[in-house]
């Protein structure tokens, strides 16, 4: 009896790609401005000035809102249409873009929220 032919995976096309990683950069953008803000604390603290901590927050939300700006982007050129009777890979990348771009959206209210006791509390607190 011969051994059954395996074929491989074929390769997750670009649009797919595209729409991961729109999904994924929120949070990464969210655990950026975590783990550079609590670095940059004592930097920040020594010396006597906030900018660095700003400069990480207006980076992490830029990269937050980007990501959800590509997911809605990739989405609005997908078709729309029922998906009951049909390509399970139209709903799967219809799914992925709006899931990227709310969750990217999410992230960057999250990352504001994160910038608030920036502005409120002094630079050592």
């Amino acid at each position: 009896m011969p051994a059954p032919s395996i074929e491989p995976n074929p390769p997750l096309p670009r649009r797919d790609a595209l729409l991961v990683l729109a999904a994924l950069t929120g949070p990464f953008a969210f655990a950026l401005n975590e783990f550079a803000s609590y670095s940059l604390a004592p930097t920040a603290c020594a010396a006597g000035t906030k900018w660095m901590l700003f400069a990480v927050g207006l980076l992490s939300l830029l990269l937050a809102a980007g990501g959800a700006a590509l997911a809605w982007s990739v989405g609005r050129r997908l078709p729309a249409g029922s998906t009951e009777a049909g390509e399970p890979e139209s709903s799967r990348a219809r799914f992925l873009a709006r899931y990227g771009a709310a969750l990217g959206a999410a992230f960057v209210v999250a990352i504001l929220a994160l910038e608030v006791p920036k502005f409120v509390l002094g630079v050592c607190q």
